[in-house]
């Protein structure tokens, strides 16, 4: 479903225009574009909380999910990588040519092994493990030993992309199966902001449900979670190895 400007009013805009029962002129283009951004970030932060050992990224974003920096010998460095939410797997590039994993690892586990987080590691060599610092950067242990170009590679999640009121053609970046529900989310903002309360508790309970519309569909949350949770269920790292890891424990 497109944004906005479909020949038989089957876009997004027009959807919560009928949700809030508004039109354009009490509700403009403008904060309809900016409600949808509020409401796509928080629908993608529900899509990554149902990880599946497959990352969701907005399909409007180009290139691919990994991103590289150059490995150096400062020590302590914190690598940054632009446009990262989260980050979920690195790589290095050791002398042959090779990209080898890096183990993720917290200052609780570094602690646990009898080592403040400065002492870890700290002769510089082959990195193994990487730890997230700051909003989208990292450090790793031990420091390189020697600097090499683009040869730190992290695999990340991206920013959704954004609406502008003169957005027509553009289309919500996750399965469209699921836009109508971007709709009911833009319609509840405005609801919230200028009433009624009634016309605001309906489109709460269809954006992300209650204990009674649980019982019938769950509401738009549920549906979303529900879609990318089945997705791709056969990747999900403790279905396809039978056994804790990592990133389970923030599942």
């Amino acid at each position: 479903m497109v944004f906005n400007g479909d020949a038989n009013n089957q876009d997004i805009c027009t959807l919560s225009d009928r949700l809030a029962k508004t039109d354009t002129t009490d509700f403009s283009l403008a904060d309809k574009a900016l409600y949808a951004n509020m409401r796509m970030k928080e629908i993608f932060l529900w899509i990554w909380s149902v990880y599946g050992g497959w990352v969701a990224d907005d399909s409007n974003n180009s290139g691919d999910q990994s991103v590289v920096a150059n490995l150096v010998t400062t020590a302590k460095n914190i690598y940054a990588f632009a446009g990262a939410q989260m980050i979920d797997e690195m790589e290095w590039l050791d002398a042959n040519g090779n990209w080898n994993p890096l183990l993720p690892i917290t200052v609780e586990e570094i602690n646990a092994m009898g080592y403040a987080e400065s002492e870890f590691m700290k002769t510089a060599g082959n990195p193994q493990y990487y730890r997230p610092v700051q909003s989208t950067g990292i450090r790793i242990y031990p420091d390189s030993d020697a600097a090499r170009s683009s040869a730190l590679k992290a695999r990340i999640r991206r920013d959704t992309v954004a609406f502008t009121a003169a957005s027509t053609t553009a289309a919500p970046g996750f399965d469209s199966i699921l836009h109508e529900g971007l709709a009911i989310g833009i319609a509840l903002t405005y609801a919230d902001i200028n009433g009624p309360d009634a016309r605001a508790l309906k489109l709460q309970k269809q954006w992300d449900g209650n204990e009674e519309v649980t019982k019938q569909e769950g509401g738009f949350k549920k549906r979303v979670k529900d879609h990318y949770r089945s997705k791709f269920r056969q990747q999900h790292p403790q279905i396809k190895n039978n056994r804790p890891n990592f990133v389970s424990q923030f599942i």
